[in-house]
């Protein structure tokens, strides 16, 4: 056996193993080779598909496009598929939709052309790619939900890597920076802190109460560290700023209306006590004038 006789056995055991269908047409479009994978993707055998065009593998809607591409290539010797690799969609023998992947060559034998068709079935992968899709639109339809969530909450919430860097915040720390999304976006926290003419420093689990100028209010800062999991190095923190100028103005509204009441109350115990010290005058001249 001559090495060219192998290298053809070779050849044709790997195209009649192959789990890709391998399809071969002449100029006019039929089929004259198919291997037994197309049986196993199309449900047509090798047989059923040597002599018929190989739009049969076609959907009704596209067979027409595809026997004028076939003239043309046959005219101009040149297929605009050729090289190329593109995903379609055929049709089965019992007429279900299959998503394949094609690939298409061509090449001359006895100044007679063909063109072969590598030919996969993709229906799994489009399957995957179709979930992965609707868990994507999901995780993103979350993502909105939260993020309009914690839009609609009064206190400043925001998320800080390792390094103090911001990660995500809500729009109410937006707007008490005056930044937008964007440009708070990977800045360090302490430098936005400071941008806003703040200092303090942050232990993770301390309350602190701080003042700013620029709005005229108090705010109380909780920080809370983000244990590090899957896999990750570091963790990071969140930061909670919640507005408690009013309970502060109520908190010095009760202590001036306690201030208040207790003035109040010496100035009654004061009158009281003259009262008291007025009647006991009264009661000594009485019982002095009675004895005289």
């Amino acid at each position: 056996m001559t090495g060219k006789e192998i290298i053809d056995r070779i050849c044709r055991a790997v195209v009649e193993f192959t789990p890709d269908a391998v399809v071969t047409v002449d100029e006019s479009g039929r089929v004259v080779y198919a291997n037994p994978a197309v049986q196993s993707i199309f449900g047509y055998s090798p047989s059923e598909l040597e002599g018929k065009p190989l739009d049969i593998l076609l959907p009704s809607g596209m067979r027409k496009r595809h026997g004028e591409a076939v003239r043309r290539a046959a005219l101009s010797g040149a297929s605009r598929l050729g090289g190329k690799t593109v995903e379609v969609v055929a049709q089965g023998k019992d007429g279900r939709q299959i998503p394949i992947e094609l690939s298409l060559s061509e090449w001359k034998l006895d100044e007679s052309r063909y063109f072969t068709a590598v030919i996969r079935d993709i229906s799994i992968r489009k399957e995957i790619e179709k979930k992965l899709e609707v868990e994507r639109a999901q995780v993103e339809r979350a993502k909105r939900e939260w993020e309009r969530t914690m839009d609609c909450v009064g206190d400043m919430i925001v998320l800080v890597d390792a390094e103090g860097r911001i990660k995500r915040m809500n729009r109410a720390f937006q707007e008490i920076a005056s930044c937008s999304y964007k440009e708070l976006l990977g800045k360090r926290w302490d430098d936005v802190i400071d941008s806003l003419g703040l200092e303090m420093n942050t232990l993770y689990g301390e309350t602190i109460e701080f003042y700013h100028a620029g709005s005229g209010r108090w705010f109380s800062l909780n920080s809370y560290h983000i244990n590090p999991e899957n896999g990750e190095s570091t963790g990071g923190g969140v930061i909670v700023m919640h507005d408690t100028t009013e309970m502060k103005q109520v908190a010095e509204n009760l202590e001036k209306t306690r201030e208040l009441l207790e003035a109040k109350n010496r100035e009654l115990e004061e009158a009281y006590n003259e009262l008291k010290m007025t009647q006991s005058q009264i009661l000594q001249q009485e019982k002095m004038a009675s004895i005289g």
